[in-house]
């Protein structure tokens, strides 16, 4: 477990780790409730020196240093953007809603399509992750000339 806490990991641990030594989890019965000692704490850790780990910690927005045989890496998350494979295409399009004739108001490559129900307006194709619903690229189709220029 320890060999995945690097910087950047998102971590968790239990809430009870913060309770006071007096017996009574006040700390973690403060935050959770009744649900205490099933709850956990997640952080991003910022830095790992001497098996120590600097982690900012989501529940109350400040950092502290945590031994790092305590924390748990959130493995099945980790560099989720770099890792995944379920990244879709798509295109799509804006419709021209604005004041004034679109052509001469700059609006970036202006497209007439029949089938779409509003037939004047930009084009983009964008890719998505359909695990997490985040778009990742957004591009906007600026015309034959513009785009063979482009990477």
């Amino acid at each position: 477990m320890t060999a995945s806490i690097t910087r950047g990991v998102r971590i968790r641990i239990k809430a009870t780790y913060f309770d006071e030594n007096d017996g009574h989890n006040t700390w973690s019965r403060k935050h959770f409730g009744d649900n205490y000692d099933i709850s956990y704490c997640w952080g991003t850790v910022r830095k790992v020196e001497n098996n120590y780990a600097m982690v900012y910690w989501e529940i109350d927005k400040k950092i502290s240093l945590v031994p790092v045989g305590v924390l748990i890496a959130d493995i099945e998350n980790d560099n989720l953007l770099e890792a995944n494979t379920n990244e879709e295409n798509y295109e799509s399009m804006f419709a021209w809603y604005g004041r004034g004739a679109y052509f001469k108001d700059e609006m970036p490559a202006v497209m007439k399509i029949k089938r779409k129900p509003k037939g004047v307006g930009c084009e983009v194709k964008i890719a998505c992750d359909s695990n997490t619903n985040i778009m990742m690229r957004f591009e906007i189709n600026e015309g034959k000339e513009a785009m063979s220029t482009k990477k």
